[in-house]
């Protein structure tokens, strides 16, 4: 994630703001409004990933490959 980040060249803070979400990409925490979110870490990576692609359509199955890569085939 911190790759993908790092390639689409957001703010060198290590914060990442998407409407009135704040991600701090350091401690994993999410805030929207100035109130945190507690996300389990697979959400945080589902957020994140959701919105390096913003622009774009993610299926399910690609979702579950981003997510769990080679072990998706065991589940």
């Amino acid at each position: 994630i911190k790759a993908v980040v790092r390639r689409k060249k957001y703010e060198t803070n290590n914060r990442l703001y998407f409407g009135n979400m704040m991600v701090d990409l350091l401690s994993y925490k999410v805030f929207v409004w100035s109130n945190a979110l507690n996300l389990t870490k697979k959400e945080f990576d589902i957020l994140l990933h959701l919105i390096a692609n913003k622009q774009k359509v993610i299926s399910k199955s690609a979702l579950a490959e981003y997510l769990w890569g080679d072990e998706i085939e065991n589940m």
